[in-house]
């Protein structure tokens, strides 16, 4: 796709449906490293209409300011939610759970160690998944 990408995560679009294959390789000081094992991703439009009606909306934003983990999060209706967050090998180092009423959320989870972690929030049926890096 490009050799200029300069972050961790990115976004194609305008795939057309079907089976793709990709893998990356990452680049810094010393060169270029190895490719990653070849994976493969199925790119499926079907259900996807226009403008989707906000009570069926789950919105999410996964930040880290460095030193904490902020969760903020939108919710079309009242339901439970939870929140963990995993060390780089899986190891679930937080779990909160709680029942939050519709409307807007903010959560700023404090951390004590350095590193990547991966956090998780499901509310209702609906989960979402992101990659934050913490410096203590």
């Amino acid at each position: 796709v490009s050799s200029t990408i300069t972050d961790t995560f990115y976004t194609l679009t305008g795939i057309p449906e079907g089976k793709h294959y990709y893998r990356v390789m990452g680049h810094n000081n010393r060169g270029w490293g190895n490719y990653s094992n070849i994976e493969d991703v199925i790119v499926n439009y079907e259900g996807i209409t226009e403008g989707l009606k906000d009570e069926n909306r789950f919105q999410c934003s996964i930040t880290s300011d460095l030193k904490d983990i902020c969760v903020s999060y939108i919710l079309p209706r009242s339901e439970n939610v939870r929140i963990s967050i995993y060390d780089v090998s899986g190891r679930r180092v937080k779990d909160i759970r709680r029942y939050d009423s519709k409307g807007n959320h903010s959560l700023r989870i404090q951390n004590s160690k350095s590193g990547v972690w991966f956090v998780r929030i499901k509310a209702g049926e609906k989960e979402l998944t992101r990659k934050v890096v913490t410096i203590r």
